[in-house]
């Protein structure tokens, strides 16, 4: 999943250059690999969301509330995007027997160094640990709605990247070099078929600026207006 935030197109750039890459080699795949464009209202707009961020909609109780809603052509433009991604996730789920992986691409406004988030089970966790990044526990609980947990409750393995600044052709890499370990983790593809596979590890490795490999939120601050708090321009 790229784009879910429509100003993040990283995510969306790195999964074309691999689906572009798979159909020029013919490569063995033993699975499926979907790309799902996120927030593609926002994404041709180049702005986060139209009215509500797409990825504070997750909760059990909002998405049934849609699902059941009498006329939902008239709801807010993010529910309609929610609803068709929903709907492709589901027939997703449906078609596959086996494990399903689900990775959200995001970027940040401010360059910094990529890392994975992560719900706290065992099967997210041995997922994340083999990828050459910074691995953040909690940072989902302290999001109201997102995405990857609702899906993390559906027993689907996830696991979520910041991949550095919006703008940045390194973040759109380094989400190419996610997406390439993570179809390899998930035996989708051999890593020999894939060229250059090592150098996509090393570029992950690389990126961290050596970060600890797991590392957990203890303190998550809520900026008031007392703390005069501005934020630079872009």
């Amino acid at each position: 999943m790229g784009g879910i935030h429509g100003n993040e197109p990283a995510g969306v750039l790195a999964a074309e250059r691999v689906l572009q890459a798979l159909e020029a080699r013919q490569t063995e795949a033993h699975g499926t690999f979907i790309a799902f464009r996120g927030n593609t209202r926002a994404l041709a707009q180049q702005i986060r969301y139209l009215e509500d961020d797409l990825n504070r909609m997750w909760s059990a109780e909002r998405v049934q509330a849609l699902q059941t809603a009498r006329d939902p052509e008239s709801a807010s433009p993010e529910s309609q995007e929610l609803l068709e991604l929903l709907s492709s996730l589901n027939e997703a789920i449906g078609a596959s027997d086996g494990p399903v992986y689900l990775l959200d691409l995001h970027t940040t406004s401010a360059d910094g160094a990529p890392f994975a988030t992560i719900g706290d089970t065992l099967r997210n966790r041995k997922f994340a640990r083999s990828f050459p990044l910074p691995v953040i526990l909690g940072l989902e609980e302290q999001i109201d709605g997102p995405m990857l947990e609702y899906m993390n409750d559906r027993g689907v393995i996830t696991m979520g990247v910041e991949g550095g600044q919006h703008d940045s052709p390194k973040s759109i890499d380094t989400h190419e070099a996610v997406l390439w370990n993570a179809l390899v983790r998930a035996g989708v593809i051999a890593r020999e078929e894939i060229p250059n596979f090592q150098y996509h590890r090393d570029h992950l490795r690389s990126s961290s600026n050596g970060a600890p490999g797991l590392m957990a939120i203890r303190y998550r601050h809520d900026i008031k207006s007392k703390d005069k708090f501005v934020m630079d321009p872009g």
